[in-house]
């Protein structure tokens, strides 16, 4: 298990760089007449899912990711469809057999189609006293309305760089890890950019590092984002297939339609910045390329877009 997984913390004291997030999930599990939607929103890796786990703990719930009688966690990334959302509305029509309460977590809920989302309506608004519902979200707007004025909203941030250097700290002292240094810390707190995730992921990686080592290895850390435009300019450069697997597997976020986001984002910056027909024309063929999402086929289908959008323009 990684570094990061194991160190979650499971109360809300334990959640960093998070006060207002905290203060409002607080109040609302310690009101009587409590919220039953949960609608948690902000960037990648900021502890959205970490704090849905804790809202079921802190409700009596067994917590476990595979799932358990009273608690449901569903990535809408791969589960995204009505019948999904029908499975899970007829999977908690009941009470958990031992009694008390059932959480149900949906990750990426903004990737849920319509009729899903439509299909969530009812049960977000009339719901037995033992049924909770907590929705996480890096895009928010793209729920509807009617999904998202049904949740107590609670918004995350990126931490800031002392707030990923304290928590590297006591995560080193709590948990008995090598500590790798100040300096090391202190450049991993700069690279994490406000998510504590990646100060985690690198961490881990500097173990049983020297100083100069670490710090190298530091200093070669790609976020996700940064790995995804290597990718992009590889693909822009017309470059053979070699080339673009090997980019590819580097990955460490593979998951292809956060990915495929990523590179229509790229695209986008590129297409703005063009300054001749010529030029523009490419780049509007490569975004024509990755306008289809990939929740039917996954990364093959990812890999061939990549693929012919690498060969848009280019003499073969």
């Amino acid at each position: 298990m990684s570094l990061y997984q194991t160190v979650r913390p499971t109360t809300l004291d334990g959640l960093v760089g998070q006060p207002e997030a905290v203060t409002i999930l607080r109040r609302a599990l310690e009101a009587e007449d409590r919220p039953h939607a949960f609608l948690l929103h902000g960037p990648s890796g900021c502890g959205k899912t970490t704090a849905a786990r804790i809202i079921a703990l802190a409700l009596g719930c067994d917590v476990e990711p595979d799932g358990s009688a009273d608690y449901l966690e569903q990535n809408a990334s791969n589960n995204r469809g009505i019948d999904d959302a029908r499975r899970i509305v007829k999977d908690v029509r009941f009470p958990p057999i031992g009694g008390g309460n059932r959480v149900i977590v949906i990750d990426e809920i903004h990737q849920m189609t319509k009729d899903a989302q439509n299909c969530l309506l009812k049960p977000l608004e009339d719901y037995p006293p033992y049924q909770y519902y907590v929705l996480c979200t890096t895009d928010p707007q793209k729920l509807l309305k009617t999904v998202r004025t049904r949740c107590t909203h609670v918004s995350f941030k990126l931490l800031s760089e002392q707030d990923v250097f304290d928590l590297l700290v006591d995560t080193v002292k709590a948990h008995g890890l090598p500590d790798p240094g100040d300096e090391v810390l202190d450049a991993i707190a700069r690279k994490a950019e406000g998510c504590p995730r990646s100060g985690l992921t690198m961490l881990e990686q500097c173990m049983g590092l020297g100083e100069a080592e670490a710090l190298t290895a530091v200093q070669n850390y790609r976020t996700h984002e940064r790995q995804v435009i290597d990718l992009c300019r590889l693909m822009v450069a017309g470059k053979g297939w070699v080339d673009l697997a090997a980019a590819y597997n580097s990955l460490e976020e593979k998951e292809p339609e956060t990915v495929r986001r990523m590179m229509l984002g790229y695209l986008r910056g590129c297409l703005l910045k063009a300054r001749k027909p010529g030029e523009a024309a490419v780049f509007v063929g490569m975004v024509e390329e990755l306008v289809e999402a990939t929740y039917n086929s996954g990364e093959a289908q990812l890999l061939a877009m990549v693929w012919r959008a690498s060969r848009v323009g280019k003499e073969d």
